[in-house]
């Protein structure tokens, strides 16, 4: 499949209830009003810094738009935001296990993506989990 940028956006909007673009905005706007807070150990700023070799506020304009890939520091700043769990879901050993999560509190509800290396999907859990410790 071809990536078209906007998978994993999509696919959190589909949990979320909100577009991509609302996403990519919502995100933006949070990323500059808080550049100097701390996202797994590192402050925002530094964090594009060193994935993405460029000033926050670049990349915040380059990230609103449609097509631009987002990964795991849009995932982590959603987490917050949101208040929700994400899970990510990759294939390794014939299953799906979680690769990654971002947690924000044991009551806050749950939300997992699928991740294949180059797209994203919502998994919507239809099943009632609970009890079942992720």
């Amino acid at each position: 499949m071809k990536g078209d940028g906007n998978c994993l956006y999509y696919s959190l909007g589909r949990a979320l209830n909100k577009t991509q673009g609302e996403l990519r905005n919502i995100i933006g706007d949070y990323l500059l009003r808080n550049r100097r807070k701390r996202e797994n150990g590192m402050m925002l700023e530094d964090w594009v810094r060193l994935e993405k070799d460029i000033d926050l506020g670049v990349y915040v304009r380059k990230m609103r738009e449609s097509g631009v890939w987002g990964g795991n520091m849009e995932i982590s700043v959603c987490s917050r935001i949101w208040g929700i769990n994400v899970f990510v879901l990759g294939r390794g050993d014939g299953r799906y296990k979680i690769v990654s999560s971002y947690v924000s509190g044991n009551d806050a509800r749950n939300v997992f993506l699928v991740y294949n290396g180059v797209h994203y999907n919502y998994l919507e859990v239809t099943k009632n989990l609970a009890g079942i410790k992720v």
